[in-house]
């Protein structure tokens, strides 16, 4: 059994080379297009429902090492603020 997920990227996570030294376990899809969507930033990026938006970004497969790595790489740019 994997415990790998579905990860939706956008801005520096969209970059292969970034991706590969912060995330060795993750695989790239490719970009996503998200129908009926929107980036909304609480303190945290979240993508929100509004009809008729499309988002953008890429696809990802994380593992949960990698889920980790970009969870201390979004708190460290968050006390760079």
């Amino acid at each position: 059994m994997t415990n790998k997920k579905l990860y939706f990227s956008y801005g520096s996570n969209l970059a292969v080379e970034q991706m590969a030294e912060r995330c060795p376990g993750a695989t790239v899809f490719g970009p996503l297009m998200l129908p009926n969507a929107v980036l909304r930033f609480r303190g945290v990026a979240d993508v929100a429902y509004l009809k008729g938006a499309e988002c953008a970004g890429g696809l990802w497969e994380i593992t949960p090492e990698d889920e980790a790595a970009l969870e201390t790489a979004t708190k460290h740019r968050a006390a760079l603020d």
